[in-house]
């Protein structure tokens, strides 16, 4: 096997000892590999010149093939390993699986139980929300569904409501067989919302799971181009700069800022877009 990039061996040998069979793919100018015939991982390098229409066009001939393509930045990997690992054992069907009804639901007051279990389970962390819901297993917290605001929806009807799911996550090496299902079956019973809206991430999923839950497909949204910060690791949406960046550049307009950061320890990154899911209540 040929790699010629440190981050992609790191990867592998955090890996290789639960993977009987690690190939890779040829097809230039990416580094796929395939783990258990089951999962293919296109290696995404802070250095590539690629375009998110070439990513898009790799997933489509995957998808085709009825294989799951997932791509993989440099900078994810580096500053969210467990995370990574976390999904990718989920993939690979290697998690404890517990099953639904062995799990209590609790509503969740406590934003820092929140915000520490997202921090620790989920790719992007934490984002305040709402309505915040966990599973609980032996009396410990083991997976969290977060909900958006409820919102008046007048374009659909005078008294409809409308939500979103923006976070799942479940504890590392653990699946919840039903356990979403559950979770938005409470919600919906608390809330007696008309519909839920959610997103999936086109790097980490064709939305398949959403879809077995109900869920119907809307649209699919355009990539979305970030800034990383390569002192720090983190990611922040081109037109979302935070005030503490923005602040050192007042006197130049946006096209000249961005010209300034990649200057200046920021590197240009994307996704391939979301795709966007309703489920309808009733």
């Amino acid at each position: 096997m040929e790699i010629h990039h440190w981050w992609i061996e790191d990867f592998i040998t955090e890996i290789g000892h639960c993977c009987s069979k690690i190939e890779v793919e040829r097809e230039f100018p990416f580094d796929v590999i395939g783990f258990n015939d089951k999962l293919f991982i296109n290696f995404v390098s802070l250095n590539e010149q690629i375009t998110a229409a070439q990513l898009i066009e790799l997933q489509d001939k995957y998808h085709k093939q009825q294989k799951t393509l997932i791509h993989l930045w440099e900078d994810v990997w580096s500053n969210k390993p467990a995370q990574v690992l976390s999904r990718v054992y989920s993939f690979l069907n290697l998690n404890k699986i517990i099953y639904a009804r062995s799990v209590q639901i609790k509503e969740i007051k406590e934003i820092g139980l929140i915000k520490k279990f997202l921090d620790e389970n989920h790719l992007q962390g934490y984002i305040k929300t709402e309505h915040n819901y966990g599973l609980y297993y032996q009396d410990r917290l083991i997976s969290v569904a977060c909900f958006g605001a409820i919102r008046l929806m007048k374009n659909r009807g005078e008294n409809y409501y409308s939500s979103e799911l923006v976070r799942f996550a479940t504890q590392a090496g653990h699946t919840i067989t039903g356990g979403l299902s559950k979770l938005i079956k409470y919600f919906l019973e608390e809330t007696k919302v008309n519909d839920i809206m959610t997103y999936a991430d086109r790097d980490w999923s064709v939305g398949n799971g959403y879809e077995k839950l109900g869920f119907n497909k809307v649209l699919y949204t355009l990539p979305l181009y970030m800034l990383v910060d390569l002192n720090t690791g983190k990611r922040y949406l081109e037109d979302k700069l935070p005030k503490s960046i923005t602040s050192k550049f007042l006197s130049i307009n946006k096209e000249e800022l961005k010209a300034q950061l990649l200057q200046s320890g920021f590197i240009r990154v994307f996704n391939t877009g979301n795709i966007k899911y309703l489920l309808y209540n009733g």
